[in-house]
């Protein structure tokens, strides 16, 4: 769920509300921040598809400088993205993604080699009400049985905010470092309920914890990295590979 922008360097810009004021002040941040000069890309996903206004907020406010992501897309770049960074592992037969958000979930495997296999979008999330979480879990639910042969022996990696909270506690960090938390690989069974915790993010351990218990999976990795790291990353190749044809046209 968010909106990530990215300019000349990649620099991203990502915000968690769906709600218009905030993404009115979102939008006038960036536009104070940004090089009118840069090359731009804007991306939204998730739960900017949920709310029917959303669409024509953005057309009014980017003038079509931010497209929404249509979900085989995300979870594709989700996927991808979710390994950036993580240490190799000759002994893995690949990746269950698991990208818990507000308003989506979506799930992806990746193979050993790194490539993307196909996946779905799923729309349940943290802040979702319950009769659409129960509708959700049942969908998600049906495709990791569909899948079980397929994902049995892959690690799982989840990217979300319940993970890296509670890499945090589990690893008993004073200060959060995303270094030492991207990678870190913690037992499901840590998705306890927690008094101190708020209740949004109680609602997405518990959600985290059922989809964990559909797919059978006791260990998880901790992902930092995301759809916008690989959105930035593919942006990046398309403008080296178009530099590269410019060049080559050129004669030099």
């Amino acid at each position: 769920m968010g909106i990530s922008v990215l300019r000349q360097r990649h620099h991203i810009f990502a915000d968690d509300s769906p709600d218009i004021q905030g993404l009115q002040a979102m939008w006038e941040a960036v536009c104070n921040e940004r090089d009118p000069q840069a090359r731009f890309v804007g991306r939204a996903t998730g739960s900017f598809r949920l709310y029917p206004q959303m669409p024509a907020l953005l057309e009014e406010l980017a003038q079509g400088a931010i497209g929404i992501l249509p979900k085989e897309e995300e979870v594709r770049l989700a996927s991808l993205g979710a390994i950036m960074g993580l240490p190799s592992n000759s002994d893995s037969s690949g990746w269950l993604v698991i990208d818990l958000g507000g308003g989506s979930t979506e799930l992806g495997i990746i193979s050993a080699a790194g490539n993307f296999g196909g996946g779905a979008s799923f729309a349940v999330g943290s802040h979702s009400e319950r009769e659409t979480t129960e509708i959700g879990l049942t969908k998600i639910e049906t495709f990791l049985d569909h899948k079980y042969h397929e994902i049995q022996s892959l690690d799982t990696i989840v990217t979300c905010g319940a993970a890296t909270r509670l890499a945090l506690k589990y690893l008993e960090l004073s200060v959060y470092d995303a270094d030492v938390v991207h990678g870190c690989r913690i037992p499901a069974e840590s998705l306890t309920i927690d008094a101190s915790v708020p209740e949004e993010f109680q609602n997405e351990r518990i959600l985290l914890r059922q989809i964990l218990s559909a797919a059978r999976k006791r260990w998880i990795t901790v992902s930092e990295s995301g759809w916008a790291q690989a959105l930035a990353r593919q942006v990046g190749r398309a403008d080296s590979e178009k530099q590269t044809g410019m060049r080559g046209a050129s004669g030099c």
